[in-house]
């Protein structure tokens, strides 16, 4: 409960007490603490509503705003017979009170109020449909006459002998309450009209009448758990795809490369076929002009692995790997021209020239390098210690260092330039015959 307002020597907030009004503290000592004890005349109005539990409430005064129909749990053992245990959190407000004439100290029986800094979940408040309408509590009854005696206060229950539940109510409900000491058709009512409000008033949501929220709650972690199944199983089936493509790729490797090259009169190509590796199958087929496996490839090409050992890139792959930017381009060119260097013995580039060297080639297509490539070896070339020691231009030069490198780019005009070629009997000394 959280009264608004200020108490000086108990410090709860009140509100609607007259100025410099003080209470006394609780005049029995077995009270709990957290307790207040409330003048006799003191009206109190509950904010909210309780649900119709079928029991009038009459042996209460000076309280208004009950529902008709209201059942509260007995008091507990150690309360007086005029004292009532209200549910914890329930918020209450104080009327302006009307004082009696004698002091305060002689005020006859109190009420104990716990004292408990929670209040009403707003589910249960923003849900007024669920619950019946407050009416207002019939007046007190008349006072008896003198003399008469005094009607016996209920009697109250035993400690540790919790009340039966009443039919209709959850099982788990009734052990949550008797697990905190309150009473089972309350708490059962407060679940019933949380699960309304959340429910919308029981349209559209909700459990289904005569559905427990332990069912509820069962059919949910069923939807999720066979949605975890089938999203696990279109993860099984992919990982099988995966594998099985992988294992198609390395088979059609492993077949090509034991069946001959397909590549005539000694063609190798520089590069890898995209399509394949990507996506697993070439639509060229046995006519594209790219390698479809490693050993179809050129020994200077890019694309050779490292770790690859064989009889016809072992020894060149010793020299070192082609750079990526000294790679030619290659296209599908028709020789219509007879090459002019290869008749001066100077081209070696051989069946990518994109010029005939036998007139037989002249009108043919073939993939040819474009641009300018090394076509000769550099004269400083060993082919013995295969260095290029006099070689002042190093892996910038015109040249060729090494056949792997015969058809491959030259470097930038700035960094090398064109030799002037020397006629028969001249001098390489600029000045001299």
């Amino acid at each position: 409960m959280q009264p608004p307002g200020q108490l000086p020597n108990v410090g709860v907030p009140l509100h609607g007490l007259p100025p410099n009004m003080v209470l006394p503290p609780p005049p029995r000592p077995h009270a709990a603490p957290g307790t207040m004890t409330m003048p006799p005349q003191m009206q109190m109005q509950l904010v909210g509503q309780l649900p119709n539990l079928g029991v009038p409430l009459q042996a209460l005064q000076g309280l208004q705003g009950l529902p008709p129909g209201m059942v509260l749990p007995p008091p507990p053992a150690h309360l007086g017979a005029g004292a009532m245990a209200l549910p914890i959190g329930f918020p209450i407000q104080v009327a302006p009170a009307t004082m009696p004439a004698g002091p305060a100290a002689s005020a006859p029986a109190a009420l104990p109020i716990p004292v408990a800094p929670a209040t009403m979940p707003a589910a249960a408040a923003s849900a007024p449909a669920a619950l019946p309408a407050i009416a207002p509590a019939a007046p007190p009854p008349a006072p008896p006459a003198p003399g008469a005696p005094a009607a016996p206060p209920p009697a109250p229950l035993a400690p540790g002998a919790p009340a039966a539940p009443p039919a209709g109510t959850d099982p788990t409900v009734a052990a949550v309450a008797v697990a905190l000491g309150l009473d089972p058709s309350v708490l059962n009512a407060v679940v019933q009209a949380l699960g309304s409000a959340a429910g919308g008033g029981g349209e559209g949501g909700g459990n289904q009448p005569g559905e427990s929220p332990n069912e509820a709650e069962g059919a949910a972690a069923v939807a999720a758990a066979a949605q975890s199944a089938q999203d696990m199983q279109y993860q099984q089936q992919y990982q099988f795809y995966q594998h099985l493509q992988k294992q198609e790729v390395e088979k059609r490797a492993k077949t090509q490369a034991a069946q001959p090259l397909r590549f005539k009169e000694g063609f190798r190509p520089m590069r890898l076929c995209k399509p394949l590796m990507t996506v697993g199958f070439c639509r060229q087929g046995q006519d594209c002009t790219f390698a479809h496996t490693y050993e179809e490839l050129h020994p200077a090409s890019p694309d050779v692995p490292d770790n690859m050992a064989n009889e016809e890139t072992g020894a060149m792959a010793e020299q070192g790997d082609i750079p990526e930017s000294q790679v030619p381009d290659m296209r599908l060119k028709k020789k219509k021209e007879m090459c002019g260097r290869f008749s001066r013995g100077e081209c070696s580039l051989g069946k990518i020239c994109p010029f005939a060297h036998t007139e037989s080639e002249l009108g043919t297509i073939g993939l040819s390098v474009c641009g300018k490539v090394k076509t000769r070896l550099c004269v400083f070339w060993d082919p013995v210690t295969k260095t290029a020691k006099g070689c002042i231009y190093g892996k910038n030069c015109n040249n060729a260092h090494g056949e792997r490198e015969i058809g491959t780019k030259r470097p930038p005009p700035e960094l090398c330039p064109p030799m002037k070629r020397r006629r028969d009997g001249e001098s390489v000394i600029r000045g001299r015959d």
